[in-house]
C-alpha cells in the first residue's frame, strides 16, 4: 500500500510540476506583453507630447471692422480691429491692432480692402 501510495504522490508531482512549468511560460508571455505595452504607450505619450507641442506653437488670427470702419491711422500706420473673429495663439493684440510673430518663419498675410463711395484707401 505504501509503494501505491508513494507511487500516485510522484506523479501527482509530476503533474503540478508541469503545470507549473506551463502557468510560469504564460507569466513570461504576459511578462513581454506588458512590457511591450508600455514601451508602445511611453512613445505614444512622446507623439502626444510633440503634437501639443506643435499646436500650442500654432497661430492665427481673423479680425474685421464691425462698426464704422472709417479711422485716421496717422503716422503708425496701424488699424486696430474691433471685432478679432480668431485669435490662436493669443498673437494678436486687439488694444493696440499688434501681430506679434512668436516664431520666427514665413507668415501669410490676407488682406481684403473695400471702400465706400467717395473714400480713398491707401494699403
Amino acid at each position: 500500500a505504501d509503494d501505491v501510495s508513494l507511487s500516485s504522490l510522484q506523479t501527482l508531482v509530476e503533474q503540478q510540476a508541469g503545470v507549473i512549468q506551463q502557468l510560469q511560460g504564460q507569466l513570461t508571455s504576459t511578462q513581454n506583453q506588458v512590457t511591450s505595452l508600455l514601451t508602445n504607450d511611453h512613445k505614444q505619450d512622446g507623439q502626444i507630447a510633440t503634437i501639443q507641442d506643435k499646436q500650442s506653437k500654432q497661430v492665427s488670427f481673423a479680425a474685421q471692422f464691425h462698426a464704422d470702419p472709417v479711422q485716421d491711422v496717422g503716422v503708425s500706420g496701424t488699424l486696430k480691429f474691433d471685432k478679432v473673429l480668431v485669435n490662436t495663439g493669443g498673437s494678436y493684440d486687439p488694444h493696440t491692432g499688434v501681430f506679434t510673430a512668436p516664431l520666427t518663419g514665413l507668415y501669410v498675410i490676407y488682406v481684403h480692402v473695400t471702400s465706400v463711395k467717395s473714400h480713398v484707401i491707401e494699403v
